[in-house]
């Protein structure tokens, strides 16, 4: 069966509008096209498209051509990132598929994730809105990328830009684990890693209140910084200065770095005035020149004060 001109469809808790919808039956399945808007009241979630397919039997929608889709916001909560249930999450991409029973949706085509403050774009963008987890991928040259803040050196939030390519963050754990060509940029850093898990803080009360009260869609700072765990091909560079190791701990609160190495090949930091330094491990700060050198396994620490 087909219907034409300013179609209007409502079931239970979902409502329809499109210019053309087909319904077939041994399938079980609608077919919208045209200006589609879908809205589920049962999961809060709405949706406009160019197409919309709608599969009753299999639970599964896809939709394809501009695709904006809508998570309303659900109940306060405390401990969340980029993922809080307390702001509605909204996604742009050119196709998606979504199963209802899990909450999950993948978004493939120029896909862009965002927020309030916090966005994470990539070519494809996999959201379980059940779970509040997010796994975003790249695709050739195009990469995944997303914006997080860390204090500056006078205090106030500054930008840190991730580019990778894969992304993994849960929500609950505020968590957010990249894969593959890791560069991190900061006002006063570059680094490059293999991998990188960066720890997000929780949000203070002042936050939250913030992020609960109404707002446009895109109000808000992004989620801040407070550690960054990264291994493999370690390579930082900071005016004046450039470091290479294995293992690299970032601390945002305290500003501070503390780079290892590997057995028999120990990390180093080369500067300009005062050549190469190595050690077991080198701690090293970005609000000033302070480099402390630990040379071997014992306590013997020596300190080292470069021009920045």
């Amino acid at each position: 069966m087909v219907q034409s001109g300013n179609v209007q469809i409502q079931e239970a808790k979902r409502s329809a509008t499109a210019d053309r919808a087909a319904f077939d039956q041994p399938s079980d399945s609608m077919a919208l096209n045209g200006n589609v808007r879908y809205k589920d009241d049962a999961t809060g979630s709405a949706l406009t498209s160019s197409s919309l397919i709608l599969n009753r039997a299999t639970g599964e929608t896809s939709a394809s051509g501009g695709v904006k889709t809508t998570y309303a916001e659900q109940k306060a909560q405390a401990s969340g990132g980029v993922l809080s249930a307390a702001q509605a999450v909204h996604v742009t991409a050119e196709q998606m598929v979504a199963k209802n029973s899990t909450g999950a949706a993948r978004y493939s085509g120029h896909s862009r994730l965002w927020q309030g403050g916090n966005i994470v774009q990539a070519p494809v963008i996999e959201f379980n809105r059940n779970g509040r987890t997010l796994d975003a991928r790249a695709e050739g040259s195009r990469r995944v990328s997303t914006v997080f803040v860390q204090p500056d050196k006078n205090g106030k939030d500054a930008p840190v830009e991730v580019t990778a390519d894969h992304l993994h963050y849960e929500d609950a754990q505020r968590r957010a684990v990249f894969e593959g060509s890791i560069l991190v940029r900061s006002a006063d850093s570059t680094l490059h890693a293999n991998r990188a898990v960066i720890a997000l803080k929780p949000q203070t009360a002042g936050q939250q209140a913030k992020t609960q009260a109404p707002q446009p869609p895109e109000q808000g700072a992004p989620s801040e910084v407070q550690t960054i765990d990264a291994t493999g091909d370690i390579q930082l560079e900071q005016p004046g200065r450039k470091a290479l190791g294995a293992h690299l701990l970032y601390v945002a609160d305290d500003g501070k770095f503390v780079l290892t190495g590997l057995p028999g090949i120990p990390p180093s930091i080369f500067d300009a005035e005062h050549g190469q330094v190595t050690g077991v491990s080198l701690t090293f700060f970005n609000r000033d020149g302070r480099v402390l050198v630990d040379s071997s396994n014992s306590t013997s620490i020596t300190q080292t004060r470069f021009k920045k």
